[in-house]
């Protein structure tokens, strides 16, 4: 009887030890989504900003092309010297 008592104190504490090990994986998992989440948010916000910035460019680009028309149609009616 001791001899099984003993032995299931064993595996009764190696279960626990187990149970331990797990919690301990949990809490890592959950960690590592929330970084995960964390960086996808990131990079969801970069990709927004990135978006911005290109209709920015477009947006000067074309107000660039009018003004250098404008200036060039000026230049052009100019009487020349």
């Amino acid at each position: 009887l001791e001899s099984i008592e003993s032995s299931l104190r064993v595996v009764l504490e190696e279960l626990e030890e187990l149970r331990q090990a797990r919690s301990n994986l949990e809490t890592q998992v959950e960690q590592a989504r929330a970084e995960a989440k964390s960086a996808a948010e990131a990079t969801s916000g970069r990709d927004e900003e990135l978006g911005k910035l290109r209709e920015e460019n477009s947006r000067l680009q074309g107000e660039r092309e009018q003004v250098r028309n404008r200036v060039e149609r000026i230049l052009n009616h100019l009487p020349s010297r």
